[in-house]
């Protein structure tokens, strides 16, 4: 149970890295990744909802 949470965060944690890789290293902006974004805000959303329902 607690690999998938550590999965969870993992995965959240190299999706941030890659928005912050698009804006800083590719020099895009906000509004060319704004729908990238807000599926990484859903997903990120949705795993630790589950996660947390099933740990407590």
């Amino acid at each position: 149970m607690y690999g998938r949470f550590i999965q969870a965060i993992f995965t959240a944690v190299a999706l941030v890295g890659w928005v912050v890789y698009q804006l800083a290293i590719r020099k895009k902006r906000f509004s060319e990744i704004s729908s990238d974004v807000l599926f990484i805000v859903f997903f990120v959303a949705v795993w630790f909802g589950l996660c947390y329902w099933m740990l407590n």
